[in-house]
């Protein structure tokens, strides 16, 4: 038997029960007619809350639950697609973030070099410009020093009769001319000196020669002397120009007088 059978079955029986019990509970005896013969299957007769039969009432309440899932579904769908978008929209606009951060780091630090650069290349360009007025400087210092000891007229020497009674002879007399040159001399001293501290603010320094091991790097031998004890065979024994060191960079070679052996 199928269950479409059982089903129709069991309401049949069912409403022949309800028909039953009403007839026994009005009082009135009532009884269906002798001849009405064997009630046939009826199907069922169960209205919904609208009036509809039951079964159709649930049909509809299915298809209508149905068509709302297929609603949100569609729903979800299109959500889940629009975040999707949405998430691939961040995701670019992130990297494009990352990428123009790493453009202007790269920028920055190229933009950092280039303005050291530029310090150290004006720093040079003082340097050199100031280099000549050094060597004018030092060969007029030079030059001054020269002219002093030649005009410095020699000590006397003692008499006889002051070398018995022990008295030294009498300082020469210095002229106003020889006064004059030795405050030229200081005041050129003191012009050199602070050249040399603006030259060191730029981290510019003189190269070390006097006594020092030649270093053909740093060093230009233009003169040769025969060494001695004070200035041993290879030695710088004096400077004809100074050099100059930027930084740890050479910025200017130094012209010196080297000591030879006689090898």
């Amino acid at each position: 038997m199928t269950a479409r059978a059982r089903r129709v079955r069991g309401t049949g029986s069912l409403v022949q029960r309800l028909r039953r019990w009403l007839a026994g509970s009005d009082g009135a005896g009532f009884s269906p007619p002798v001849d009405a013969g064997p009630i046939a299957p009826q199907p069922p007769t169960f209205e919904g809350p609208t009036g509809e039969p039951g079964l159709v009432a649930l049909q509809s309440s299915m298809s209508a639950l149905e068509k709302q899932i297929n609603r949100a579904g569609r729903e979800q769908l299109k959500t889940n697609a629009l975040l999707e978008a949405q998430m691939a929209e961040l995701h670019t606009a992130l990297e494009a973030l990352r990428t123009a951060d790493t453009r202007r780091e790269v920028e920055f630090t190229g933009l950092r070099e280039q303005q050291h650069t530029q310090q150290v290349t004006a720093r040079l360009d003082l340097a050199r410009t100031l280099l000549p007025v050094m060597d004018g400087l030092d060969e007029a210092l030079r030059s001054g020093r020269q002219l002093l000891e030649q005009a410095t007229p020699p000590p006397p020497s003692p008499s006889l009769i002051d070398r018995l009674r022990g008295k030294s002879p009498a300082p020469p007399v210095t002229s106003a001319l020889h006064e004059g040159m030795q405050a030229w001399l200081r005041g050129l001293g003191f012009v050199q000196e602070r050249l040399l501290q603006v030259l060191a603010e730029e981290d510019v320094s003189p190269i070390a020669v006097e006594g020092q091991p030649f270093d053909p790097q740093r060093h230009l031998a233009v003169e040769v002397v025969p060494a001695g004890d004070q200035f041993p065979a290879g030695t710088v024994v004096a400077a004809v120009r100074r050099g100059y060191l930027a930084g740890e960079h050479l910025l200017r070679q130094a012209e010196v007088v080297v000591a030879k052996g006689n090898e």
